[in-house]
């Protein structure tokens, strides 16, 4: 089978899909409580990170993180 190169439009129709589409999710592990179940399913990821606020598209991510506005040292990321 040969392998025929995607067009550049396809390639960048692909890439914006992506950036719109894809969410980063990260749940900041300081202000979790004690019992949790965010490890249990994506689901329960996703419920937290949307409960403490910390949800980005992929461009809105690329962007902050960056320009240092995300401080990963607590936080835990799932690209999804």
């Amino acid at each position: 089978m040969e392998f025929i190169p995607a067009s550049e439009t396809a390639r960048i129709e692909v890439l914006d899909y992506a950036r719109q589409q894809i969410r980063v999710y990260g749940v900041d592990l300081d202000v979790l409580p004690d019992q949790h179940s965010i490890w249990d399913s994506s689901e329960e990821f996703i419920k937290e990170a949307e409960a403490q606020g910390l949800v980005w598209s992929l461009k809105g991510f690329e962007l902050q993180a960056n320009n240092d506005q995300i401080n990963f040292n607590n936080i835990f990321i799932k690209i999804i």
